[in-house]
């Protein structure tokens, strides 16, 4: 199982936390870090991992209070997804990862919710109440074309959705190391 991670781009560095290295060689010894001129050929899953704010014009917003824009991040993020399914991998977004999805599929994102913001709240995630971590201060708006909800804060914000062979969440499972949680990311990266 071969997994690749987007790198970030800001302030004239590449990077990528550690906190996702480390966690996805639980599921793969082989993880590359992806860039734009990356081939992902003999990648099987693509992560989409966090980061700074989408462009809201990606959605048709102006922007009212979207921080640290670099169109670097947004374009690398399309083009990795749009990639994947051409080429029938399985993609996980995290954070700004299911962000990026929805915005690909259409959908919206509200800029500002000041409440979830390193505020760690539970989640019903595929039927199991989970106690996670939250660094977001953007959420989904409009639900993307074909996208599933599998997750939603007690609050009613959007923290998971799934969509045949792409997975979206809002927490950082990196960070957060919850039993069920893994198990599902590795079932779903297992999963024929």
């Amino acid at each position: 199982m071969n997994i690749g991670i987007a790198c970030r781009y800001d302030k004239g560095r590449y990077y990528l936390n550690d906190s996702y290295l480390s966690y996805f060689k639980k599921f793969s010894n082989t993880i590359e870090i992806l860039n734009m001129k990356s081939k992902i050929d003999n990648i099987d899953v693509v992560i989409i991992p966090g980061g700074f704010d989408i462009d809201p014009k990606y959605y048709n917003q102006t922007n009212s209070t979207s921080f640290n824009i670099n169109s670097y991040n947004d374009r690398l993020d399309f083009k990795l997804i749009a990639l994947s399914i051409i080429l029938n991998k399985k993609i996980i977004g995290i954070c700004r990862g299911i962000q990026s999805l929805n915005v690909f599929f259409n959908g919206s994102l509200k800029q500002d919710i000041y409440f979830h913001n390193k505020n760690n709240h539970f989640v019903n995630f595929n039927n199991k109440y989970q106690l996670l971590n939250s660094f977001h201060h953007q959420s989904i708006n409009n639900l993307g074309y074909n996208l599933k909800i599998i997750g939603l804060s007690v609050d009613g914000e959007i923290e998971a959705i799934l969509y045949k062979k792409i997975l979206g969440v809002q927490f950082h499972p990196e960070l957060c190391h919850t039993p069920n949680i893994d198990k599902f990311l590795f079932d779903f990266i297992n999963e024929a």
